[in-house]
């Protein structure tokens, strides 16, 4: 499991952004460089050569992937020109592998949450990044019931819960 972010401080994290200088175009299209880099994982093969590697992207909402997902799938159908030769190992379209290998955490993506079929509910999982001052916390449970207000309970507690203890491996009391 391998997860990235764009924090500092973080061991290993080589890429750093200074969020007092973030622009409102800047912070309203920050899932534009998390789309780039999981499209080029796909188109590179690395899923193919690693077909266990699970890959995240944290903290840029959700809504996003279902357009993604049917430009890359697009792509690879009917643009075969601008995938370089790549072909899947496994006959598998751009989608199915972020299906398989790819997840989102997100805190306050209440569209996504309406898109939660085409994203894949198993592939959400959701966070309060407390402490941090763009966290949902102290209201998250005010959040959650609006935000899943018409989901079924199952599918919440699944993308509130159950799949972070799966994807982390740990046993929820």
């Amino acid at each position: 499991l391998h997860i990235a972010t764009n924090r500092g401080g973080i061991p290993g994290c080589e890429f750093t952004m200074n969020i007092a200088e973030l622009t409102a175009a800047g912070r309203s299209t920050t899932d534009h460089w998390v789309r780039y880099s999981l499209s080029a994982m796909i188109f590179a093969g690395v899923f193919d050569r690693y077909p266990r590697l699970q890959v995240a992207s944290v903290e840029h909402e959700m809504a996003w992937i279902p357009h993604w997902l049917k430009q890359m799938d697009f792509t690879y159908r009917e643009r075969p020109v601008f995938t370089k030769g790549w072909k899947s190992r496994d006959g598998l379209l751009p989608s199915d592998y972020w299906h398989r290998n790819m997840f989102v955490e997100f805190m306050e993506d209440d569209l996504g949450i309406q898109l939660r079929h085409l994203i894949g509910v198993d592939n959400m999982l959701w966070g309060n990044d407390f402490p941090h001052a763009e966290s949902t916390w102290p209201m998250s449970q005010q959040f959650l019931d609006k935000a899943f207000a018409g989901t079924p309970e199952e599918e919440r507690r699944k993308i509130t819960a159950d799949n972070a203890a799966k994807r982390f491996r740990f046993t929820l009391n």
